[in-house]
């Protein structure tokens, strides 16, 4: 796999990770305001349709593909634990290097 689309499906994950909210330990002890806002504004770019159908291509995945992954994180792992978050991270990387 390019290293280009291993970028974008980063950028992917990251995004699919903060709906849930998980955050990177920078973020994780943050205030519940900025928590709620991430979460938000992670949300909501997957709705920019120009924007996440643009990276959806760079990274090689459907964008239908993409917001079923999404969706089925936030109701299996949405403010999970540090394991489960460990564990969603794990099977992300998973699935999102079984399309080429």
């Amino acid at each position: 796999m390019q290293d280009e689309v291993k970028l974008w499906r980063s950028v992917i994950k990251r995004a699919i990770l903060d709906c849930c909210g998980i955050f990177e330990d920078s973020k994780f002890n943050t205030r519940i305001a900025t928590r709620h806002r991430i979460i938000f504004e992670a949300e909501s770019w997957f709705n920019k349709e120009d924007d996440f159908h643009e990276i959806c291509s760079f990274a090689n995945i459907g964008p239908d593909n993409v917001f079923e992954i999404k969706e089925r994180a936030k109701k299996y792992f949405k403010d999970s634990s540090e394991e489960r978050s460990t564990l969603l991270s794990a099977l992300l990387d998973r699935l999102l290097q079984r399309y080429r």
